[in-house]
């Protein structure tokens, strides 16, 4: 297939399939002055290798409204192979900052999904 692309000049992606991927393990911790580390792993549970996603991270407050809301590219969560080889689990772990206008106070909750972009 890599030799019939590139004659017809375009580009083989790694296999999109969301269905087969599952986040499990998540933990989110509050390290203090306005930063927090994610961590979670995502398993691919099909039998090919599955392209890496991207991950959406909401913050909640007490009504669960959304406080804050993010988008994590697979680069920015880490990921050094475009793929979750077959049946193989991806472990993430990301720290970062909120602005002062968010409040760490008016953070109770998250929601994590994982996408293709």
């Amino acid at each position: 297939m890599q030799s019939l692309c590139q004659l017809a000049h375009c580009e083989l992606q790694p296999l999109k399939r969301i269905e087969s991927l599952t986040v499990d393990a998540v933990a989110f911790k509050e390290l203090g002055q306005g930063a927090y580390r994610l961590s979670f792993s995502v398993k691919n549970s099909n039998v090919l290798p599955l392209a890496v996603p991207a991950a959406e991270l909401t913050l909640t407050d007490a009504q669960e409204q959304a406080v804050y809301r993010r988008v994590f590219t697979s680069r920015e969560l880490g990921a050094i192979d475009p793929e979750i080889g077959a049946g193989a689990e991806w472990p993430v772990l990301v720290t970062f900052k909120l602005d002062a206008e968010t409040g760490s106070s008016r953070v109770l909750g998250y929601r994590l999904m994982v996408f293709y972009p």
